[in-house]
């Protein structure tokens, strides 16, 4: 089934026109109507449902589309969000096929760090760690000035493999080479957390180089169908097993940090242990109140001391094992300082959950990340079983 659902239509363009950057050598069928359509409701900034089956050409015909509006319009810019890094592949190529005919057209692209680090990329470390614990490590490396962060100039590409070698080649950190092409870039390709995590997004869009201003953005969601369960990329859990992996840190790492500052991490351990405890073996979500964990807990752990001796033990274990440092304190830390913020911004709309040894945050009210997409310039949902 095909389905575009706007706000707005008026007419058809000159086909003929169409001629000019289309990268193929013809249409498809209907796709010279959905682009008239999708691209007169960029220009009145009406948000777009694009419903398509597989081998439609949504992909290109989106990215025909944008590229047309941002020719005559230089202040704005597409940020095309995938689910996976997988899906950035296909994004890219059809970018590189649109730069052939148009070569103005300038993009670049965003996966996870540790899949675009350069010291993992010359030893072929495979990183277990998680995701977090890295963007830590990749923090100290580059206060250490043990990464090249340089911006570059590469050829056009249609495969990330291809970029990350050019990167190398320039002896530079693939991650920052990308995001120093924000700037320049019509489009930026990313994975969902990167538009979707406020955390993320905040960190990557807000500073340094390459901010990004929602209001001169058009965003672009593929797989939209998944918007239900985006809040997922939001949620943060923590097991009993870490926290005692975190005492056993503060035992083994004591010379580091001060009798004083020990003993009240530990106290603050045991706090939150002991309450994990009480619930611990629940073989199915059982749903806290929040206050009350925020009253029994968090409330009761300074949470400037637990990161003054996480950071300590962080850096010792960086020092000692370089990309694959964790911290089961900093994980601790963070899982807790992740539930105060979040309890003081959206209190109405979290829930906290115990299942096993697990104690969970969970963001119940998708419209916290997905209201975000009203800020925007205009959206394009993409899917091909996107509900009405």
């Amino acid at each position: 089934m095909l389905s575009v659902t706007i706000l707005y239509y008026r007419g058809y363009f000159d086909y003929e026109g169409f001629k000019i950057m289309w990268p193929y050598p013809e249409f498809r069928e209907k796709q010279k109507e959905v682009i008239d359509v999708v691209e007169k409701s960029i220009q009145d900034g009406k948000i777009v449902g694009l419903n398509a089956p597989t081998g439609f050409g949504k992909t290109i015909v989106v990215l025909y589309s944008i590229a047309r509006f941002l020719k005559e319009h230089e202040d704005k810019k597409c940020l095309y969000v995938v689910r996976t890094k997988n899906e950035v592949r296909p994004v890219l190529k059809e970018l590189f096929m649109l730069k052939s005919k148009a070569d103005w057209i300038n993009y670049t692209f965003l996966i996870a760090k540790k899949d675009m680090c350069l010291h993992r990329l010359r030893t072929d470390q495979e990183l277990k760690l998680p995701s977090e614990d890295f963007i830590e490590t990749c923090r100290d490396f580059r206060m250490k000035n043990l990464c090249p962060l340089k911006k570059i100039k590469p050829k056009p590409f249609s495969k990330i493999s291809e970029f990350l070698e050019m990167a190398m080649e320039e002896e530079a950190c693939p991650w920052y080479a990308c995001k120093y092409m924000f700037d320049e870039a019509h489009f930026i390709v990313a994975t969902y957390p990167y538009l979707f995590n406020p955390y993320i997004r905040q960190s990557v869009f807000s500073y340094d180089v390459g901010v990004l201003h929602l209001k001169d953005t058009i965003i672009v969601v593929d797989e939209a169908h998944n918007l239900e369960s985006v809040t997922q990329s939001s949620d943060r859990g923590l097991s009993a097993k870490t926290v005692e992996r975190s005492l056993s840190e503060l035992e083994k790492y004591s010379y580091a940090i001060t009798g004083i500052l020990q003993k009240t991490c530990r106290e603050y351990l045991h706090t939150l242990l002991n309450f994990m405890k009480k619930y611990r073996g629940a073989k199915r979500y059982l749903r806290l109140n929040t206050d009350y964990f925020y009253d029994e807990v968090v409330e009761k752990i300074n949470l400037d001391i637990l990161g003054e001796a996480s950071e300590t033990i962080k850096g010792i274990k960086v020092e000692m094992h370089g990309l694959r440092a964790r911290s089961f304190l900093r994980s601790v830390w963070r899982f807790l300082h992740y539930f105060e913020i979040i309890y003081t911004l959206h209190y109405e709309d979290i829930g906290v959950f115990v299942l096993g040894d697990r104690i969970e945050v969970k963001i119940l009210n998708p419209a916290i990340v997905t209201a975000l997409l009203n800020e925007a310039y205009t959206a394009i949902l993409m899917s091909g079983t996107l509900p009405p």
